[in-house]
């Protein structure tokens, strides 16, 4: 029977650090794939401890892909997948772990996710940009029809007609009643919004800072201030370990998807999730890139289907993925950043010091974190940027969830080597939120 030291008196509670010791077995493989953990009820016992505590455990455990519960039969430890080339062993995860595990505290609150609509790569008249090449599984982007009914899908009755298209309505009209409830996330909640909280402290920035602070030019990632309590925050809440020189803030998350393509060069061909956030095909496509879609499983995005195409960047949401709501289990994240950490034919004659490959041979992920401190229950799901020791990792939030989609603010986390190139190639821009509101 597995025995582990819980300490009433940490800190942490005892699910969590129950949590945490399965799940360190599970990775140095002391708890091997396939192996039935005990029954609740049965470690409760052993352990001392109520059941709701070994179920707590389990359930965060299976959240994150670590194992699998068998109706009648049990809870099972899952493969974990290919080992990644890390600093030390699992060191990444071992680091979220402390950081989370020290200052995190998990959110629990009622979902929310972005606007519900989808896109949808039609069937026909669709081409690749650049001769790519068509893989099994994967669709293109980009052709005359679908940019049209892209087009067809702005301006006045946009969502009615876009609804009409992704849902297969053709061009009739949709019966809708007076008495619906908006779930597409583009308005805040009526009466949730905390304004007398949000008055009290624009009247205190107000009254604090002098005329120049309020009316600087300021830099180009964005208030200092505010870069500093982004990497506070993300140091507490999601794990992450970074600096304020990686944060970059701007107007909206569509303000900054751009710089992305601008770091990466529109030479390369980003993949996105299919079904995924139409808005990103367009912001995308706007851009000039190509474009291939990756197809879902029941755990997410194919990486095997992401392999056969030449892409070179992947934007995903491995967290929660939209509209899907799929998590994205420990070991499609860990074959993930394996496919990351491969690098693009020629990029070993141009691998540096550390054995990685140059900035323009290297292969990206883009983490869409989007809705992250929102969680019915149970720990946050650890990000893929705090387990990355390539510098693949491309994080991407924004405060539309949490403070509302009026305010246009989000921000990245660049991997070092990316945040100096986007000062030296890209400190004239200035697309930061005005000084009273960041």
């Amino acid at each position: 029977m597995l025995t582990y030291p819980l300490d009433r008196r940490c800190v942490r509670g005892l699910y969590d650090q129950l949590y945490g010791f399965l799940r360190d077995d599970i990775e140095r493989g002391a708890i091997a794939p396939g192996q039935k953990l005990p029954s609740k009820r049965t470690f409760a016992q052993h352990l001392a401890v109520s059941v709701i505590t070994v179920e707590a455990a389990y359930k965060q455990l299976a959240a994150e892909g670590y194992v699998s519960a068998r109706e009648r039969s049990g809870v099972f430890v899952n493969d974990m997948g290919p080992a990644l080339r890390l600093g030390s062993a699992l060191g990444g995860e071992e680091r979220y772990r402390a950081r989370s595990g020290e200052e995190g505290a998990a959110v629990e609150a009622d979902a929310a996710g972005k606007p519900c609509s989808t896109w949808v790569a039609p069937a026909g008249d669709v081409r690749y940009r650049g001769g790519v090449d068509n893989p099994a599984g994967a669709q293109p982007f980009g052709g005359a029809s679908f940019a049209g009914r892209l087009q067809h899908c702005e301006g006045e009755g946009a969502e009615d007609r876009w609804t009409q298209l992704a849902c297969g309505h053709g061009g009739s009209a949709l019966a809708v009643s007076r008495d619906v409830v908006d779930l597409t996330g583009r308005q805040g909640g009526a009466r949730v919004f905390p304004y007398e909280a949000w008055a009290r402290t624009q009247r205190k920035v107000l009254s604090e800072c002098d005329e120049p602070t309020l009316l600087r030019a300021g830099q180009a990632q964005g208030s200092l201030e505010l870069r500093q309590a982004i990497a506070g925050h993300l140091r507490g809440f999601r794990g992450m370990e970074v600096s304020a020189d990686q944060v970059v803030v701007g107007a909206g998350a569509q303000v900054l998807y751009p710089f992305i393509v601008q770091l990466l060069g529109r030479d390369r061909v980003f993949a996105l999730e299919t079904p995924g956030y139409r808005r990103l095909a367009q912001v995308y496509a706007s851009n000039d890139v190509a474009l291939a879609a990756v197809p879902l499983d029941a755990d997410g995005i194919s990486v095997e289907v992401l392999a056969k195409t030449r892409a070179s960047v992947v934007h995903c949401m491995p967290s929660h993925q939209l509209p899907g709501g799929m998590v994205l289990p420990i070991a499609r994240r860990r074959e993930l950043l394996q496919w990351a950490q491969g690098a693009e034919e020629g990029a070993a004659a141009t691998a540096g010091a550390a054995g990685l490959p140059s900035a323009a041979f290297r292969r990206y992920i883009v983490e869409d974190d989007y809705d992250c401190e929102f969680r019915m229950a149970g720990r946050p799901i650890p990000p893929l940027q705090a387990i990355d020791q390539a510098e693949c990792v491309i994080y991407a939030n924004t405060f539309t969830k949490t403070l509302g989609p009026a305010l246009r603010m989000a921000y990245l986390v660049l991997p070092p080597h990316l945040a100096d190139e986007f000062r030296e190639r890209m400190g004239f821009y200035s697309c930061r939120p005005a000084p009273p509101i960041s």
